[in-house]
């Protein structure tokens, strides 16, 4: 996590304001609660329209996760 922080800060010329690290049963429950912070923090599939609110640039597999186990 903070390695992939640091190389995204530079890459972007910001600095991270946080961090956030949740223990997960498995790797399916971990993407779905990285999905769930990206929905918490309004995290848009558009780039153009997250200004610079997380380092994230796609939605990642716990989105498919996230409506395969609890539906739409």
């Amino acid at each position: 996590m903070y390695i992939s922080a640091i190389e995204r800060s530079i890459k972007h010329k910001t600095l991270p304001t946080g961090f956030s690290w949740f223990k997960a049963d498995n790797d399916r429950e971990a993407y779905k609660n990285e999905y769930m912070l990206m929905v918490d923090f309004g995290y848009s599939s558009n780039p153009k329209l997250n200004s610079g609110l997380l380092y994230n640039e796609i939605w990642s597999k716990g989105r498919s996760y996230y409506y395969q186990d609890n539906g739409q």
